[in-house]
């Protein structure tokens, strides 16, 4: 993620807005139990959100912090 703000801060000058926006292993397969809230494990759930919450932890840190920062997770 360092590497990434550095480049993305190299490229453009300066990083005003950071979306994170994405889900970790995620790929929709309807035919799985973790399509449905009902047969969907404890496991992989956690998997995912903690996934998602430490990708978005991760960028948020990487990002020369120059502003006020707010964190929005939307699940």
């Amino acid at each position: 993620m360092v590497a990434m703000a550095a480049a993305a801060k190299e490229a453009f000058g300066r990083i005003d807005i950071l979306v994170n926006n994405a889900l970790a292993k995620y790929q929709f397969d309807p035919s799985s139990l973790q399509a449905s809230i009902k047969t969907v494990g404890w496991q992989h759930f956690d998997e995912q959100f903690k996934g998602t919450i430490e990708g978005a932890v991760n960028a948020i840190q990487a990002v020369p912090h120059t502003h006020t920062l707010y964190l929005q997770v939307c699940i």
